[in-house]
């Protein structure tokens, strides 16, 4: 049996569907849930030759003939300003007024900022074979690129990240970076937060569980010092004497043992 052939058009008066030489408005309906859908931004056939369209109202997919999807942000759809859509393997991408919008896995993605893009009014999107999706925006383009990690290259990409830009003071202390240029990691400049505490003790809880599922020791060197560190800031204000050793590699095991064979009074 053939096929049958059909051409979408999204326009300002609706979504209107062209199939056997005849044109319809389509009236997308999910339950008891029917729309009129205005300002058609975009529309799209994805992997698997289900038809989506865009508008201000929100997105709908369609899953078979007459049987549709609607979300609205209630459904999890992060914005509702469109300027297109694109189709990859997997899902869609929506860019907006605002960032681009992923929807994969029955799974809303946003993505917004100087993280993502160049600019936030994205005009474009397109997904290379790769799964690359590249936009271009109003200031220039941009890409994402999906990467296969371990869990244990996530982990050390992200401990370089905080070694690189969010160690503080020789206590090493783990906390938040100013940017004195937008987008430009390498202008970032550790700055002193009301929440060290917090955020110290969230890395050494991360540490210590590191050390209890790897077994490294440069894990449990980590942790031993940022509990040093945590510990400080409640002793720092009590007119203490203690006397505390600066930041220094967590390679140095030689070091780390001694240390650890002295008690927190003796040091």
């Amino acid at each position: 049996m053939a096929q049958r052939t059909e051409i979408a058009v999204a326009a300002e008066k609706g979504l209107f569907l062209w199939t056997e030489g005849v044109w319809q408005l389509a009236l997308p309906q999910q339950g008891k849930v029917r729309w009129a859908p205005v300002d058609v931004r975009a529309v799209v056939y994805d992997s698997e030759g289900k038809l989506w369209f865009a508008s201000p109202q929100g997105v709908g997919r369609r899953m078979a003939d007459g049987v549709w999807e609607l979300y609205t942000g209630s459904d999890g759809l992060p914005f509702n300003d469109f300027t297109c859509i694109a189709a990859e393997k997997s899902g869609v991408w929506f860019a907006t007024t605002n960032g681009a919008i992923r929807f994969a896995h029955d799974r809303w993605e946003f993505r917004q900022g100087r993280r993502w893009f160049v600019h936030n009014h994205v005009l474009d999107v397109d997904v290379a074979e790769d799964g690359t999706a590249w936009s271009a925006a109003v200031d220039g383009v941009s890409s994402i690129e999906v990467r296969s990690l371990t869990l244990r290259n996530k982990a050390r990409f992200h401990e370089q990240e905080i070694d690189r830009y969010h160690r503080r003071t020789r206590f090493g202390y783990v906390g938040k970076a100013k940017l004195t240029e937008p987008g430009d990691k390498s202008t970032a400049v550790a700055v002193a937060s009301d929440n060290e505490g917090f955020f110290n003790g969230l890395y050494l809880g991360a540490m210590s569980m590191a050390y209890a599922v790897t077994g490294e020791k440069r894990y449990k060197t980590l942790a031993n010092r940022s509990f040093e560190s945590l510990a400080f800031l409640s002793e720092v204000t009590q007119g203490g004497g203690e006397s505390w050793a600066p930041w220094f590699d967590c390679e140095d095991d030689s070091t780390d043992e001694r240390r650890e064979s002295e008690s927190p009074r003796e040091r």
